[in-house]
């Protein structure tokens, strides 16, 4: 029987023969394994300026809708990072019904993770009543969009109601209402320079969800196309993932 030593003896030699391989095959493994490919600045800086600018040319008249824009919080800023963002409220001309529409958009994709209706508004004191999905049409293209009815309770009474619509604009061109397909993509995030957007609509108001709806799709479709086109970088593909 070999003795302890011995055995050891016999590993560490055994090891020694080996770690020139082991270091070898590390160095070049390395690489691919761990590290990040870095995001050309240049190219972050571009797609920064086109969704910026096309944001900015966002018409404050939509149809029968008229918009002003209102602040976003200082904390939504500095969770988010957003390289641009619009916050703008719309109210019907002549009409009852109003609404805010942000448009936001993250250059690195993990930014945008925890940004997402059904956190948001659960940490803020909203509970969530119901949510389904729904599928529009903008143009020739189908949008899933997800709708959200929260509710705000006092002393155990709801006192008043909130409907939110959201979907995310991937950097593949995919919309897609799934946080789950957005924390993939986030794993690659340092592969792509188009980042992520969100699209938001949230009406207040003791109405049902069908008008809350139809006041969404409206606004939506009242968009320009340019919109979508930046936002999918002109190939707007229907995700049919849940909001899970």
């Amino acid at each position: 029987m070999s003795s302890p030593t011995m055995n050891n003896t016999i590993c560490t030699c055994r090891f020694g023969l080996l770690a020139p391989v082991l270091t070898t095959a590390i160095l070049v493994i390395y690489p691919f394994v761990f590290a990040q490919p870095m995001l050309d600045p240049e190219q972050v800086l571009a797609r920064s300026m086109q969704v910026e600018g096309m944001i900015d040319r966002v018409p404050v008249r939509l149809g029968d809708w008229y918009g002003e824009d209102v602040p976003v919080p200082t904390s939504a800023e500095q969770l988010l990072r957003p390289t641009a963002i619009l916050s703008r409220r719309y109210s019907r001309i002549g009409l009852d019904g109003s609404l805010v529409l942000c448009i936001i958009h993250c250059s690195d994709v993990r930014d945008m993770i925890g940004h997402h209706p059904p956190q948001c508004y659960p940490n803020a004191g909203w509970l969530m009543e119901s949510t389904e999905t729904h599928q529009i049409t903008i143009g020739e293209e189908t949008l899933p969009l997800q709708a959200y009815r929260f509710q705000w309770h006092e002393m155990g009474i709801p006192v008043s109601s909130r409907f939110v619509f959201s979907c995310f604009m991937l950097p593949d061109g995919t919309a897609s209402t799934s946080m789950g397909q957005l924390r993939e993509t986030a794993r690659g995030w340092s592969e792509s320079t188009s980042g992520v957007a969100q699209l938001q609509i949230v009406i207040d108001g003791d109405i049902s969800m069908e008008q809350a709806r139809a006041w969404a799709v409206d606004i939506l479709q009242s968009l320009p196309a340019e919109v979508f086109q930046v936002l999918g970088e002109g190939r707007l593909n229907s995700s049919n993932g849940g909001a899970a």
